[in-house]
């Protein structure tokens, strides 16, 4: 018999915040091994609050429990989709090397969302 999978206590908060667009409109688009892939992503950059991270197959196998075809065609996808980008690491010698990965996101000022200071000196202008 299995034995079920249970959260150890979690003690002092310590949580990866993940945007509700992900749950709220991407959620349905994204295959399994890509959802697993971008989350494990998210962990590196969100988690850790860096906007990169150079992180190596083995890193996303071993973190996602994928096999290594998988992590590569999920990558792969998530990039040509366009949901993250992939700055491809070289040598010196002109090898390969770890990958440096970031999320996609807009950094548009007019898509962000307005500060409390910003609504505020909005409100006092309109009274």
């Amino acid at each position: 018999m299995r034995q079920s999978k249970r959260f150890p206590p979690f003690g002092a908060p310590r949580f990866t915040q993940i945007p509700d667009v992900l749950f709220d409109e991407y959620l349905p688009e994204l295959g399994f091994a890509e959802l697993k892939v971008l989350l494990a992503i998210m962990r590196r950059t969100y988690g850790w609050r860096k906007p990169t991270d150079a992180i190596s197959l083995s890193q996303l196998e071993k973190g996602t429990g994928l096999s290594r075809k998988a992590v590569w065609t999920a990558t792969n996808s998530l990039e040509e989709e366009g949901y993250i980008v992939v700055d491809r690491g070289t040598t010196p010698n002109g090898g390969t090397a770890i990958n440096l990965y970031r999320l996609n996101v807009e950094t548009d000022a007019a898509v962000s969302e307005p500060s409390s200071l910003e609504l505020i000196d909005e409100e006092s202008q309109n009274s």
